[in-house]
């Protein structure tokens, strides 16, 4: 009896047997799994699946800006208009947003994704996403790309110089940009929440449907028949149902009575560990019984605070070196040296907003900063300010605090 067989023989008052896994990866607490093992986990386990596809949806949902930024204070990023609207277009064209969202959720589960970019910079046309299973990224000396292999069936395989992909990697540690799965570090856990699953799913059978034991007097029965007779009156035996039997059959039944709340409170251990392993609060997947509106709010802040921010920093640094420099230098390869493309998330929620809004006020209530400074610092249009220059707009911000004399 393994150690998981002692806890349910502690918890149960016995011990049942597990199913056989759904398929050969998951062999008990078997650590050989491959890619292709963890886009099946995430397309077939509800709570990783919720887990993943929260924060990636959080990180990526209110969409972005660009804007230009000026290497010399000399420059004036008005003169550049038409760089920011060629990049726009292209993001349009590409729907960055969605190539975003599945960037992550990619990243997620095998520790890196990779996109074809279809069309030479400039002109972009189309943004593809590759399965990484299928890719073979290969690093030189010096640890910079040398080329990536993908294997596909129709055209076997097929090589990308590094400005032909972008990549996005989950801690790269090891600088190979294969990345670390965040599947991997909880495989214990889905594997025990999956046994959990299916012994509460016994149990439940037992709590109204008891273990019949049938004894069978098979005595006038020809020898060569008594094992089909025997199968054949044990496919009658079904939860629920009535049979009719001679003198020759005894059933009695044996009442077993399981501890289902400690199996349902072991599962919720375990679905705690996966959930910490995300950093995703128990109340977005339905899981807290009983929730305050502070609670909410905290555990919401911490998640944006935490793992949504640490996501978009990754993701804005990587699209701005990657995908807007390349762009910039397509343009004119001079420009590099004159601006950036930055990209800009807008706000996750009021809650995020409040929080930068609220030390801008002070500076403008203290006259550190003039008004249409902090409207920029808060990504606001300017040219507002100016259709009501003298109106008490112009001073609204500093409404938002008191200040003391």
């Amino acid at each position: 009896m393994g150690w998981l067989d002692r806890i349910k023989l502690q918890l149960t008052g016995h011990s049942i047997a597990p199913k056989a896994s759904f398929s050969e990866a998951y062999s008990r607490f078997s650590f050989g799994y491959s890619l292709s093992d963890y886009r099946q986990i995430y397309e077939t386990d509800d709570l990783v699946n919720q887990c993943i596809n929260i924060l990636a949806h959080f990180a990526t949902q209110k969409g972005f800006e660009t804007k230009i930024k000026t290497l010399s204070p000399d420059l004036d990023p008005e003169d550049h208009k038409d760089v920011k609207r060629k990049v726009d277009q292209i993001n349009e064209r590409v729907n960055l947003d969605h190539i975003l969202y599945i960037a992550e959720v990619n990243r997620q589960i095998y520790g890196f994704s990779v996109f074809e970019v279809v069309g030479k910079y400039p002109e972009v046309q189309k943004i593809i996403p590759l399965r990484p299973e299928y890719t073979k990224i290969e690093v030189g000396d010096d640890w910079e790309i040398e080329k990536i292999e993908y294997r596909t069936t129709k055209s076997g395989v097929i090589e990308y110089t590094p400005d032909e992909v972008l990549i996005f990697v989950n801690q790269d540690l090891n600088g190979d940009y294969r990345g670390i799965s965040k599947i991997k570090p909880i495989l214990k856990s889905i594997e025990i929440r999956r046994e959990l699953q299916e012994d509460i799913k016994q149990v439940s059978k037992r709590l109204w449907a008891p273990m019949v034991i049938a004894s069978v007097d098979t005595s006038a029965v020809p020898e060569d028949q008594e094992a089909s007779l025997l199968e054949q009156f044990k496919n009658q035996l079904k939860p629920g149902s009535s049979i009719i039997t001679n003198k020759s059959i005894d059933v009695s039944t044996v009442s077993i009575s399981p501890n289902i709340t400690a199996l349902v409170h072991s599962l919720s251990k375990v679905e705690e560990d996966i959930m910490g392993n995300f950093g995703v609060p128990k109340a977005l997947l339905a899981r807290e019984k009983t929730l305050s509106r502070a609670t909410l709010e905290f555990s919401l802040k911490a998640m944006y605070e935490g793992p949504i921010k640490g996501i978009q920093t990754y993701l804005r640094r990587e699209i701005e070196s990657q995908f807007y420099k390349r762009i910039v230098k397509g343009i004119d390869e001079n420009l590099l040296d004159e601006i950036r493309v930055l990209h800009k998330w807008k706000p996750v929620s009021m809650l995020e907003y409040a929080a930068l809004a609220e030390p801008i006020a002070n500076l403008v209530a203290k006259g550190v900063i003039d008004v249409p400074t902090a409207w920029n610092l808060l990504d606001l249009d300017t040219s507002y300010l100016r259709k009501v220059k003298g109106s008490p707009i112009q001073s609204s911000i500093a409404a938002w605090v008191e200040v003391e004399e």
